[in-house]
């Protein structure tokens, strides 16, 4: 079922899906083709399987149709609703699927579980603006944000080849409200980006748009 669900603004909503049913009950709420049903049945782990099911019965939810919905992924692997004029963006972690769906701008959505093991890899991904800006309290939840904030943007760029170390900094991403920034530099290109961050139990969830 649907555990949280949020209007971001006037064309832009997210939602998260724990997966609790069962594989036949996902494929009886969706309409599939051929091809997908072949895919489906190439898929032979249990995890990715229920989350190709589930994030496509969250799609079908917030579009609230009943109509055959045309998802594919483009040359750089970003999924492409071909049928309906949306950009989506999707993410899994262990029992959740994460959707976000923008009717007239990309967007970009992540969620991750909450593991101590990412302090091994946080040199990777946080840069000196972050790290002089993380606080003590709070240190693990702020690391996640860094992350989940990072591949957010990346799923919104869409075109891969992104640093995370190099061409991405997030900002305010302690702040209380839930609300703050990443910037995408990478030779001419810049964007600053909207961001919003919610933690679900010990998973966290972080969106672009």
């Amino acid at each position: 079922p649907i555990i949280f669900e949020k209007q971001v603004n006037e064309d832009c909503k997210l939602a998260v899906w724990e997966i609790t049913e069962t594989a036949d009950w996902f494929k009886n709420q969706l309409l599939l083709d051929g091809t997908e049903e072949e895919f489906l049945s190439a898929i032979k782990h249990e995890h990715r399987r229920m989350h190709w099911l589930s994030s496509r019965v969250l799609l079908r939810t917030l579009l609230n149709t009943n109509l055959y919905i045309d998802l594919v992924a483009d040359e750089n692997g970003k999924p492409d609703v071909r049928n309906f004029e949306v950009h989506i963006s999707l993410s899994h972690s262990h029992n959740r699927s994460a959707l976000i769906m923008n009717h007239c701008c990309p967007v970009g959505i992540d969620i991750e579980h909450i593991d101590e093991k990412i302090n091994h890899i946080s040199h990777r991904f946080v840069n000196e603006h972050e790290s002089s800006e993380i606080k003590k309290k709070n240190y693990l939840q702020q690391l996640f944000r860094i992350w989940c904030a990072k591949e957010a943007a990346y799923k919104w760029y869409g075109k891969r080849k992104l640093d995370f170390k190099e061409n991405l900094t997030v900002k305010n991403f302690s702040s209380e409200i839930g609300i703050g920034s990443v910037e995408i530099l990478k030779q001419e290109f810049k964007q600053t980006l909207q961001l919003g961050f919610h933690q679900i139990d010990d998973y966290q969830l972080a969106w672009t748009y």
